[in-house]
């Protein structure tokens, strides 16, 4: 019976053995499946990051020579229509990717030419801080409002406002010099 027990007990090892190299040649076979895979990935993303690194670009120049109001940009939007809004120091540009259109003090109701920032609200208007106020451009009817014509509101902003944004409610915040922020 013991001897039964030994000869089972053998059996049972070798049959291990053979399971175990058949495993440890899959399980070989798997992990440099996976590497081989890894390598390719990694190759891949590097090889996609080198290319955009080394991407070929021209670039045109747009100053006061081919139709911009001025050399200095102080801000540039894309409204939902595509156009280019550039803010300068010396009126607001509407690009339309061929020409420019100047907006000024001269030729509308903008109070000043010295635009400082710009943004579209959720309406389409143009909010246009300016060294002078703030004032709304309204794009279908090509006008510019005060903030009291277009608010309807006594509050006159005279300063310089430096920032416009809209939070997600459609409120309508700004930031004045040595005024504050208003909402």
């Amino acid at each position: 019976m013991q001897r039964r027990i030994m000869k089972t007990h053998i059996a049972q090892s070798q049959y291990g053995e053979r399971t175990q190299r058949f495993c440890n040649h899959y399980i070989g076979a798997i992990i440099a499946i996976v590497m081989a895979w890894m390598t390719a990935e990694w190759t891949s993303a590097h090889t996609t990051a080198s290319a955009a690194q080394h991407r070929q670009f021209s670039f045109i120049t747009y100053d006061g020579r081919n139709g911009l109001s001025h050399n200095t940009v102080n801000k540039i939007v894309q409204d939902r229509l595509g156009f280019l809004w550039i803010g300068t120091k010396d009126g607001l540009n509407r690009y339309d990717g061929t020409s420019f259109r100047i907006f000024n003090k001269e030729n509308s109701l903008l109070g000043n030419n010295c635009i400082i920032d710009i943004m579209e609200d959720r309406s389409g208007h143009l909010w246009i801080a300016t060294d002078v106020g703030l004032y709304i451009f309204d794009p279908v009817i090509e006008k510019f409002f005060t903030i009291q014509q277009y608010c309807h509101t006594n509050l006159t902003v005279t300063h310089t406002v430096t920032h416009v944004k809209e939070d997600r409610q459609g409120n309508v915040w700004f930031s004045v010099d040595d005024e504050g922020l208003y909402r």
